[in-house]
């Protein structure tokens, strides 16, 4: 593993803190801001969902084949998507994109609904989209997950989200959890035309 100087800081990178409070810690950098004396500050989210803030200048990012920016291996589509919100609800899908590609690596992933979706075989998993109050994460068999940070939807289906206003109120390890719920629970949306809205349960 190699480092990278501090001005390679970047919402979704991989960093170490060498110096501080926090020396040792490592984590996700998220929340860069321009504090009123000219320093760089970055809230770290460490593996664990825990968070803690810092200055730029106490970390290096680390480079490492899983580490790299989201955009690299992102199709067209939602790379336009992300680039259209502001760098607060960017940084958001960003982490959440990250996370979702790791957390299901078998699922496909596309622009559905004008919004970023996940597949497993076809059956619409998870999603997030910008709405007025945030950046909805949603699971469409979520009410299945007996999540409660996870509000169930208003409607007749089995969806559940969260709304999120910063990459801060991401925490990995809930994520974590609920993606591998999202595999294991899941309601047949794929068929519902042909079942004229009806669903089923398919695991």
């Amino acid at each position: 593993m190699t480092t990278k100087p501090t001005q390679n800081l970047r919402n979704g990178a991989q960093c170490t803190v060498i110096a501080g409070t926090h020396s040792g810690k490592s984590g996700t950098v998220t929340d860069i801001n321009l504090s009123k004396t000219g320093h760089i500050t970055i809230t770290v989210v460490q593996k664990n969902g825990v968070r803690f803030k810092t200055l730029g200048k106490n970390v290096v990012t680390t480079a490492a084949a899983n580490t790299s920016a989201p955009e690299t291996s992102m199709i067209k589509e939602i790379k336009d998507y992300h680039s259209k919100q502001n760098r607060s609800d960017k940084a958001i899908c960003d982490l959440l994109y990250r996370e979702i590609c790791a957390g299901l690596p078998k699922s496909e992933n596309k622009i559905w609904h004008a919004h970023p979706v996940w597949f497993l075989e076809g059956n619409p998993i998870v999603g997030y989209s910008k709405q007025k109050s945030g950046i909805r994460l949603m699971f469409w068999s979520g009410m299945g997950f007996e999540e409660d940070k996870l509000q169930p939807g208003t409607g007749k289906f089995k969806d559940a989200s969260v709304v999120y206003t910063s990459a801060e109120e991401v925490n990995t390890k809930d994520l974590k959890r609920w993606l591998k719920k999202s595999a294991k629970i899941q309601w047949d949306y794929k068929n519902i035309v042909k079942r004229k809205g009806k669903l089923e349960r398919l695991k």
